[in-house]
Parts: C-alpha cells; sequence; structure tokens
C-alpha cells in the first residue's frame, strides 16, 4: 500500500507524502500540490519558473492565484 501510495499511482492509495507536506505546508489543495510537483519535480522549481517567466504568463487569474498562494515576489 505504501509503495503505491508513493509511486503516486493514487485513487484509493491517495496522493504521497510529499504532496500532502507540501498541500498542508503552503494551505493548498491536494489536487494542486500534486500539479506543481508533477508539474515542475518540486515547489522549489516552480518558484524559479515563476520568478523568470512571471511576465510571460498572460493569464491574469493564474498570476493572481500564484501572488496569493505563495510570496513569490520576496
Amino acid at each position: 500500500f505504501r509503495r503505491c501510495k508513493e509511486a503516486n499511482v493514487k485513487g484509493i492509495f491517495g496522493y504521497p507524502s510529499s504532496v500532502e507536506e507540501v498541500a498542508k505546508k503552503y494551505r493548498i489543495s491536494l489536487e494542486r500540490a500534486n500539479w506543481i510537483i508533477v508539474r515542475y519535480g518540486s515547489l522549489e522549481n516552480f518558484v524559479n519558473f515563476y520568478k523568470q517567466r512571471k511576465n510571460e504568463i498572460k493569464d491574469d487569474v493564474i498570476k493572481e492565484s500564484l501572488r496569493t498562494l505563495f510570496d513569490l515576489d520576496f
């Protein structure tokens, strides 16, 4: 059970503990935390990507939600 959970099988196994830790620490949904980790590898990579390319992001809703979820400008 634990190996399936940590392998990000999802379903009845849930999310890996790394996703749960990020979601809890930053008070975001498990789905959003999983999306960040799957897409960017880690929260640090996500923050670095955002800092480097924040002017290229066109969707204002996404930009605003990123700014309110994480204090990325400091």
